[in-house]
């Protein structure tokens, strides 16, 4: 039984690691989008492949209220690429809960 506890632990804790990693790449291309223009302090954010090329996109809710309106707040979404995230694209007045369908058109 411990044998099982301990595999179990190893699954889920390299998941945790790989997310960081995303994350610590994600953020300068956070804050090189909002360069000269100030940088928000928090956001929400989640990845998963957009394009299907094997790499994780990100989409990102700035949730810090100094980039947010009465409507909501911005959302972005970032290319994955080998070397860090591209910015794609922008919307405003968006709010949580987000959701990625496995829909495609």
């Amino acid at each position: 039984m411990l044998r099982l506890i301990i595999i179990a632990l190893v699954i889920v804790a390299c998941p945790l690691s790989l997310v960081a990693q995303e994350v610590q790449r994600l953020t300068p291309a956070i804050k090189d989008h909002f360069k000269g223009k100030g940088e928000p302090d928090s956001f929400r954010h989640a990845f998963t492949d957009l394009d299907g090329d094997g790499l994780n996109d990100a989409v990102v809710l700035i949730t810090d209220r100094s980039f947010c309106g009465s409507g909501g707040c911005n959302m972005l979404v970032f290319r994955g690429m080998k070397t860090g995230f591209a910015f794609i694209s922008n919307s405003t007045i968006s709010n949580d809960p987000i959701r990625v369908l496995p829909e495609k058109n």
